[in-house]
Formats: structure tokens, sequence, C-alpha cells
């Protein structure tokens, strides 16, 4: 064999080393949250506050995906807690149900027309014996008339754990390996 052979078959073993890293799981599918409390909208201030407060179960899943639906089934009591929505002030987890939590670290979407409130963002679902998984988080309200709601989701965005660049790289590797064969006919 000749000494590039053996750079080329140490380089792609180092390749598959990295490739192969050991990870707990991720955190997979959604979750929907829906309402054991009322909640009062502060628009002026920017503050949603819930009663009873999070020291007392305030909220239910009402329907789970993925893992999600393991960690926190249907009909999962939890809390959700209080949090200012510009700037942004929570003290997270903003909210928990059964082994998962989320923590809120960002809001990029509000929408405050007439008596309700929608906002949009982003975060991280914790929960023991899986990774960190970056999510989705959505809360709604309606206060109109004699009427009130709230509820709220969350999604998990699975990210890639590096398998696909890893394969690009092989593959760039054989195409280079076929390109010098073919020049040297």
């Amino acid at each position: 064999m000749k000494p590039t052979s053996y750079k080329l078959i140490g380089t792609v073993l180092l390749m598959v080393g990295f490739a192969t890293n050991a990870h707990a799981a991720s955190i997979t599918g959604g979750i929907n949250i829906g309402a054991l409390s009322t909640v009062s909208l502060d628009k002026v201030n920017n503050t949603v506050a819930f009663t009873p407060d999070a020291s007392q179960v305030n909220a239910i899943v009402s329907f789970s995906t993925g893992n999600l639906a393991v960690l926190a089934p249907a009909l999962t009591f939890g809390s959700y807690k209080d949090f200012n929505y510009s700037p942004l002030s929570v003290a997270n987890p903003i909210w928990t149900f059964g082994g998962v939590s989320f923590d809120l670290t960002q809001v990029t979407f509000i929408n405050e027309l007439g008596p309700g409130l929608v906002l949009g963002g982003t975060g991280i679902l914790k929960a023991g014996g899986y990774d960190d998984t970056l999510g989705s988080w959505s809360f709604s309200a309606d206060t109109s008339g004699s009427s009130f709601s709230w509820s709220s989701t969350a999604t998990a965005h699975v990210p890639d754990d590096g398998t696909s660049m890893s394969l690009f790289g092989l593959s760039l590797l054989g195409l280079a390996g076929v390109a010098k064969k073919l020049r040297r006919k």
C-alpha cells in the first residue's frame, strides 16, 4: 500500500469517529396545553398573569405527540408561570408538565389586536435522560365579553447530529478517489 492510501484510510477513520459521538436522545413531538385557570392580560405593561398562580395546578395537557406523549401525556396537570412578553421576563421554566419543562428564551411574534393576544417564540424543551432540545412556542388568549380562554403549544425542532455532514464528507472523498483514478488512465 502506498503512503497516500494510509492517509486516506486514516482520514476516513477519523471522520467516522467524529460522526459517532454518543448523544442522549432529543425530545420529539409537540404538546398542546389548555387552561385550568383565568388569565389577566395587561397590554400596556405587556404582562400575562395566571390565577391560580404557578404554585398550584393551573393548566392541563390536551394533546401530545412523539416522546412528549410519554413524558407528558394528555390529561397531565401542570403549571404555567406569569411572564412579561416585551421585553421578555420570565422565571424559567415557563411551564412544567410531568417530566418535561420549557424555558422560553425569545418572543419573536406579538399580535395584540382586539381583546386577544397571540405570541410566538423559541426556547428549550428539557426532560431527564434527553438532550435539551430547541423548540418553538406559541401562546394565545382571548378575553372578549364574558368568555375567556387561553392555550399554548410547543414543538421540538430536532437538529442533525452531524451524520449528514459526515456522509457528505465521505462522498467527497469517494469522488476525489474516482477523479484521481480517472486521471491515471
